[in-house]
């Protein structure tokens, strides 16, 4: 027995080597830079100043605001790769070649570099396309002109154009575990629900989703953990404009580290926001996992 365990914490031991090594040690350092001013002269210690000045910062707070307001909005347009699940898999057949070219085209973006993703989109809003806008409704009779449109990037809507771009991003992610997890169903139980005179609908809804509760627990999680830390749409298409209406937490922290040098307070920006996703992920899985039982 106390063989058994040895191999088991031996088995283990690489596991939490690179865990420490990569996450724990970096999270202390992280902590301890959050008490410094730190500058080219040197550190200097200032205790608890860099949370203060959190509290009364207003770029913080609407970083934050957005933050949350990304992570509301993808969490309501979380139905989505559940819905596509319910109608790739009780419509088309496992074997047919639409639903392997459809999954491949939603899983090609999360594979793809966020680089090689925005130039697509930045092109899509820019003033090269709407040429071609012009040209089209020209042809077809339409009033619109270039001076008509505003590129969504840089007005206030860029927040909701972000959340879109993530939320297209991670669908095909969204959907494969899903899939596995509609898949982990056994068949008996869903045929068996056909036989007592179930439609699809009730099927999927009263048998099938609390079978694949876990897998949504998963990719809710995990999703929510993603948008928290949403960054990479924002710094290559946006920039947090205009006037910080499209920042994350995750942006202004890389922006006070890395534009501003301010790395003290960016170590204690992201010390910060550690518990409130730990809070949140505890409360949705609290929230979800007592519907798995």
């Amino acid at each position: 027995m106390k063989k058994n365990i040895f191999v088991a914490y031996l088995l283990l031991l690489p596991f939490f080597t690179l865990f420490t090594i990569f996450y724990i040690v970096p999270l202390i350092l992280c902590a301890y830079q959050s008490l410094f001013k730190v500058s080219v002269r040197g550190d200097v210690y200032v205790g608890l100043k860099n949370y203060e000045e959190a509290l009364y910062d207003p770029f913080f707070h609407l970083s934050f605001l957005n933050t949350l307001i990304y992570v509301g909005l993808l969490a309501i347009l979380g139905f989505i790769p559940l819905l596509l699940v319910f109608l790739l898999e009780m419509y088309i057949p496992y074997n047919s070649k639409f639903k392997k070219v459809f999954q491949i085209v939603t899983l090609a973006p999360w594979v793809i570099t966020w680089v090689s993703i925005s130039l697509p989109w930045k092109w899509f809003f820019s003033s090269i396309f709407l040429h071609w806008v012009e040209v089209v409704s020209s042809i077809i009779g339409s009033s619109m002109t270039i001076t008509s449109y505003q590129n969504p990037l840089t007005t206030e809507s860029s927040l909701i154009v972000i959340a879109f771009i993530q939320l297209w991003v991670y669908l095909g992610y969204n959907i494969l575990i899903l899939g596995a997890g509609f898949r982990s169903v056994p068949p008996e139980i869903i045929e068996a629900a056909q036989i007592d005179g179930a439609s699809k609908l009730r099927t999927f809804f009263s048998i099938i989703i609390p079978a694949m509760m876990p897998y949504i627990v998963f990719t809710t999680i995990t999703g929510l953990i993603f948008n928290f830390q949403i960054f990479d749409p924002i710094w290559l298409l946006t920039e947090g404009g205009p006037e910080w209406k499209s920042s994350s937490i995750a942006f202004y922290l890389v922006k006070q580290a890395k534009g501003w040098f301010n790395y003290g307070y960016a170590s204690a920006l992201g010390i910060i926001i550690i518990p409130v996703i730990l809070v949140i992920s505890l409360v949705q899985f609290k929230i979800l996992y007592k519907r798995m039982i």
